[in-house]
C-alpha cells in the first residue's frame, strides 16, 4: 500500500523527521527544512530514491536503506550531518554537509555527483571485504575508481576510507586534495602510488 506525506508537514517541522518504509521511500518532490537543527531520516526496508533536493537548515540528514540508495538530486544540509547507509548506493547529484561531516557506508558506491564539506568524510564497505582503489572501472569492480576519487571536494579536513575489518588494495593511482587516512586490516600497493597535495 502506498502512503504519501504532504512535503509542507515535512518542510515545517520544528522537530526531526523520521519516515520508515517497509519497502520503498521516494521523494518526488523538493524538500527545504526551514527550522534551525532539524533533521530528516529515512529508513526503508528495500529502496530509498531521492529524485528531487533536499535541503536543511544545519539538520543532520540520514537515508539507510536495505538494498540500494539513489541520489538524484542535491542534498545539502548547511552544516548539519549527512549519513547514508545502504548495500548499493548511487549518488548521481552533488551532496554538500557544509561544516558537518559526511558517512558513507555502502559495499557498491557510485559517486558520479560531487561531495564538498569542510568537516571529516569517510567511506567504507558495509560488510567485511577486500575492495580496490584507484584505476579505471572499466572491465572490473573497484570500490573507488580514480574518477570517482576526483569527485572529492577539497575542503574536508580529514578523509578515511575503509575501516580495521577491510583489506585495501591500489590498482590504480590514486591522488587526494585534502589529508586521507586508509583504515585497514592490511593495504597493498600493488606497486602503484598513493598521492595528496594537502
Amino acid at each position: 500500500q502506498e502512503t504519501r506525506l504532504s512535503v509542507s508537514a515535512i518542510e515545517n517541522a520544528t522537530s526531526n523527521v523520521i519516515l520508515q518504509a517497509s519497502n520503498d521511500i521516494v521523494f518526488e518532490v523538493p524538500v527545504n527544512i526551514g527550522t534551525a537543527g532539524v533533521g530528516l531520516a529515512a529508513q526503508a526496508g528495500n529502496n530509498i530514491a531521492v529524485n528531487a533536493a533536499i535541503a536543511t537548515a544545519g539538520g543532520n540528514v540520514s537515508f539507510n536503506a536495505g538494498s540500494t540508495l539513489s541520489i538524484g538530486a542535491t542534498v545539502s544540509t548547511n552544516g548539519g550531518n549527512i549519513s547514508f547507509t545502504a548495500p548499493t548506493m548511487n549518488l548521481q547529484s552533488a551532496i554538500g554537509s557544509g561544516a558537518g561531516n559526511i558517512a558513507l557506508t555502502a559495499d557498491f558506491p557510485w559517486l558520479q555527483g560531487t561531495l564538498s564539506g569542510s568537516g571529516t568524510l569517510s567511506i567504507q564497505p558495509q560488510t567485511p571485504s577486500s575492495i580496490d582503489l584507484g584505476g579505471s572501472d572499466s572491465g572490473e569492480m573497484v570500490f573507488l575508481s580514480e574518477n570517482e576519487l576526483g569527485n572529492l571536494a577539497n575542503g574536508f579536513s580529514a578523509i578515511t576510507i575503509g575501516d580495521s575489518n577491510t583489506g585495501i588494495s591500489l590498482v590504480g593511482n590514486a591522488s587526494f586534495v585534502d589529508p586521507v587516512t586508509l583504515q585497514a586490516s592490511t593495504i597493498d600497493a600493488l606497486g602503484f602510488s598513493l598521492s595528496g597535495s594537502d
